[in-house]
């Protein structure tokens, strides 16, 4: 069992934290998920265009609202440390972000997802705690209602 000292492998880090992002439903404790995830000075290139970090962290929030829940679901994530240090380097992976919304279709709660396919570079720790960084992201998403499934009626049975 690995001691509450020891820094998470560089995968499980950048898992945990993207998923805060969505997952937190309180609008502080997204600020500071947020600000422990970014570097301040974050290069984020989303659906190939450059945007201020102060941008993608509007958009994340602007994805949030009416939302009661949400759960991140990864696939595919692969990681690459740089070379003599296994916390920090690439990881890269697809996930899908479904957030269940406070409004309502036909009595169940209205969803939404995003499909996004990610790339992050992390910076190196500090030489106490965990304050790893991501300092380059790279994320395309595609952002969509879930389907809605509609009962259809039958037809009466042949006597």
């Amino acid at each position: 069992m690995a001691s509450t000292n020891e820094t998470p492998d560089l995968e499980s880090w950048a898992k945990s934290r993207i998923a805060s992002l969505y997952e937190t439903l309180e609008e502080e404790q997204f600020h500071t998920a947020f600000d422990s995830c970014f570097s301040p000075d974050a290069q984020v290139i989303m659906n190939h265009e450059p945007v201020s970090r102060d941008n993608a962290k509007s958009d994340l929030l602007t994805k949030r609202f009416a939302a009661q829940s949400a759960t991140v679901k990864w696939e595919n994530v692969i990681s690459v440390p740089k070379e003599g240090d296994d916390n920090v380097g690439v990881v890269a992976g697809f996930c899908t972000i479904t957030r269940t919304m406070k409004l309502r279709i036909r009595a169940a709660p209205a969803q939404r997802t995003t499909q996004c396919a990610v790339d992050r570079d992390t910076s190196d720790p500090a030489e106490t705690g965990d304050n790893r960084r991501i300092v380059n992201l790279w994320q395309t998403t595609v952002d969509k209602a879930a389907p809605i499934h509609l009962a259809r009626p039958h037809p009466p049975a042949a006597e």
